[in-house]
């Protein structure tokens, strides 16, 4: 049976200990690290049949398979994480030998040195828009009739009727256009703390198995120093939305899932 490099993240060399008493991808191969210059990759070794091949491209749509081994990839990850500062890399990424990964990451070793450097007083953070759609909608509802209260007052009785009814049906796409203005308003504010944004998909409620519907989901990347003024924002955020249907939810720290540069990966 071949046997593989798998490689978790990539961190200084003088943040990364000498040893990590923790099984790697597939529970049994110790992890370790191998320095090359002023970088250290994290690695270990697993059958090159784990992750190339026919039988491999099944194994990786099956649930029962990938789930305990990309826990597994994340919780190295942030062992690292909690050490100092790391570049993490993307499940299921595989070397030939030691020689191809040293060459495959040597052409990359100085946007990597720098992108750790960068990354040394930052840390990400994920916040998640949570919306109760019957609230929301009442809000909105209740928001629409007070503005057009003056024009519905000056019609007869039976007109105003139908035209109440015509922004009843028409609030649900004033409900999107009101979480999108704001969403770019606490986007706004978290960025004027944050060095960086991403924008991550939204997680449907069959998935988080929550009553509550996203409709938000970002990353920032936050100097330590601003961590204060972060959960205060979002603080502010959640006092504004308590009455409108609405909450944020801010979880880290994390690695810096998405802020890492590409790298030129192998997987064979």
């Amino acid at each position: 049976m071949s046997q593989v490099y798998y490689l978790f993240c990539l961190t200084p060399a003088d943040a990364a200990a000498p040893a990590v008493e923790r099984a790697g991808i597939d529970g049994r191969s110790p992890v370790f690290i191998e320095r090359f210059h002023e970088v250290a990759a994290v690695l270990c070794e697993t059958a090159l049949e784990e992750f190339v091949g026919a039988d491999a491209e099944k194994r990786l749509q099956d649930l029962s398979w990938v789930g305990p081994r990309a826990y597994r990839h994340e919780e190295i990850i942030l062992t690292f994480s909690r050490q100092g500062p790391v570049l993490p890399v993307r499940f299921g990424t595989v070397f030939s030998s030691r020689e191809h990964m040293m060459a495959t990451l040597g052409t990359h070793l100085e946007k990597i040195a720098e992108f750790l450097r960068y990354i040394a007083d930052k840390e990400e953070w994920t916040l998640k828009g949570l919306m109760n759609r019957p609230a929301v909608r009442t809000y909105v509802m209740t928001q629409r009739l007070a503005q057009a209260a003056d024009d519905l007052t000056a019609l007869s009785p039976g007109k105003r009727y139908f035209a109440e009814q015509r922004l009843k049906l028409a609030v649900d796409k004033d409900l999107q256009l009101w979480l999108r203005e704001g969403t770019r308003e606490a986007i706004k504010r978290l960025s004027a703390i944050s060095m960086g944004f991403s924008q991550r998909r939204l997680i449907a409620r069959d998935v988080t198995g929550s009553e509550e519907e996203m409709f938000f989901n970002g990353a920032f990347l936050v100097p330590k120093v601003s961590l204060d003024r972060l959960e205060g924002a979002v603080l502010e955020l959640n006092a504004e939305g308590q009455d409108r249907g609405l909450r944020y939810d801010l979880t880290g720290p994390w690695p810096p899932y998405s802020f890492a540069p590409a790298l030129d990966e192998e997987t064979s």
